[in-house]
């Protein structure tokens, strides 16, 4: 399986990694940033020097296997500190099953292209982290939720706001220990970020939204929280062991039936 490349600008790429997962490329005058590493299927390392020769800096939004997998190579990585028990427990096996689960029709994908886990130190990223690269810059923003340490990245010059597994169309919050209620108020700080804000940008091409989803994922809170939301059962919750809801109703294809982009995905003693 192989990686692939969609230029957004001069300075951002997105690469497209086996298992259906971003990762963004940004570069600047001094210095490159990636942005995750998607799940270890093949050398993301060699593939990142045929598209620059700058010094590479990894920022991680979180901890989860398919963003994390793929460090091996790297040696300047940072990630929040309450995901950092995430890539100690990393699995070759969980994400060998992951990306095979992943493929598209046709496609196929073999255990011996994985590279191992990941045993180098990590530095401790904090929300308000800036990273300036010459001309251009990257910023930790808190949207803990999908997991504790969640975050987002505001790309300049861009104008572009990665919210990756944070808040998408299909948003994972079971799978982290927030309340919706504490969601919420991560939601709401970051709507100034929509303000200066011209694409929001995701993890994996299903999800869809503009910068408005933000502020559709605090009125989709606010729906939970007064048992007003569409409360959708999801199939995946009994795989799980678990009830899932779906905060919006669904088409067949994957959108909301209102035409908004934000969807929660949450377990019902997190609505609260």
């Amino acid at each position: 399986m192989k990686f692939t490349t969609e230029a957004l600008s001069d300075r951002l790429l997105r690469i497209r990694c086996p298992g259906r997962v971003f990762a963004y490329l940004v570069l600047g005058d001094e210095r490159a940033m990636l942005i995750d590493t998607g799940l270890g299927c093949g050398d993301l390392s060699a593939y990142v020097r045929t598209l620059t020769d700058l010094p590479v800096t990894v920022f991680l939004t979180h901890g989860h296997l398919d963003h994390a997998g793929g460090l091996v190579g790297f040696s300047d990585v940072w990630l929040h500190p309450a995901d950092r028990a995430m890539l100690e427990n990393d699995s070759l096996d969980a994400r060998y099953d992951y990306t095979a689960s992943s493929l598209a029709p046709g496609e196929t994908v073999d255990r011996s292209e994985f590279l191992p886990g990941y045993t180098g130190p990590t530095h401790d990223l904090l929300p308000g982290k800036v990273f300036p690269l010459g001309g251009t810059s990257v910023e930790a923003v808190a949207l803990p939720g999908h997991t504790d340490g969640m975050l987002a990245a505001y790309i300049l010059p861009d104008r572009a706001l990665l919210l990756g597994d944070g808040l998408n169309s299909a948003t994972f919050f079971f799978l982290g220990n927030s309340s919706v209620s504490e969601y919420k108020e991560v939601l709401q700080a970051l709507l100034p970020y929509a303000e200066k804000t011209d694409a929001a940008l995701y993890s994996h091409p299903h999800n869809y939204g503009g910068k408005e989803i933000i502020a559709e994922g605090v009125a989709s809170c606010e729906d939970i929280l007064a048992g007003r939301d569409d409360h959708i059962p999801l199939p995946m919750g009994e795989a799980r062991g678990v009830e899932i809801f779906a905060s919006k109703a669904q088409t067949a294809e994957g959108r909301n039936a209102d035409g908004t982009a934000a969807n929660i995905f949450y377990r019902p003693d997190q609505a609260r």
